[in-house]
């Protein structure tokens, strides 16, 4: 963050690609129509960049992160609603059914940290559970056994102590987002 703050432009990158899986889950969550999801991303990283100087509790940066995605989604609700004219909409209990509620808003900051803390791992952990955990479809074995390098035989067992690995590293508070 501080890098941030003094302007550096591959600090700024970096928190981007840090966050911008929290920041599209936020916004996904609202069902926005695809159209406007791109639109809400893009005035989120505005807003962000915006308020981060404003940011009163830096342990707090994840959940910060989820509310101004949050808002910035609903925000293109209200714009897209304006320009309808439908009669008897009430556009403020509409947004107000849309909230994010406390459940969603741990959800996601708990998928950050657990994607952070991933990042942390080792080489070969952090690769095998970005693998089996991240990449949408998971590959199976056998192409993990080509691509890594890893025995099939080794692989169930080796995501064993990896998890644990993981576990320990977010039992013992080693995450450095915050929260």
């Amino acid at each position: 963050m501080a890098r941030c703050l003094a302007h550096e432009e591959a600090a700024w990158s970096e928190f981007v690609e840090r966050y911008a899986n929290l920041i599209y889950a936020t916004i996904l969550r609202v069902q926005l129509p695809e159209e406007d999801v791109e639109e809400a991303f893009q005035s989120s990283i505005v807003a962000i960049h915006q308020q981060l100087p404003k940011l009163r509790e830096p342990e707090r940066l994840v959940s910060w992160i989820v509310g101004i995605a949050h808002r910035q989604a609903i925000n293109r609700i209200r714009v897209r609603t304006r320009d309808l004219t439908v009669p008897d909409v009430d556009l403020e209990t509409h947004v107000a059914d849309l909230e994010l509620p406390d459940s969603e808003r741990s959800r996601l900051i708990e998928i950050q940290q657990v994607r952070e803390a991933v990042e942390h791992l080792t080489g070969r952990c952090r690769v095998l559970l970005h693998s089996l955990f991240f990449e949408d479809p998971p590959p199976d074995y056998e192409t993990i056994s080509r691509r890594d390098g890893i025995p099939i035989g080794s692989i169930g067992p080796t995501r064993a102590r990896c998890l644990d690995k993981l576990r320990t590293f977010l039992e013992e508070g080693g995450w450095e987002g915050g929260e």
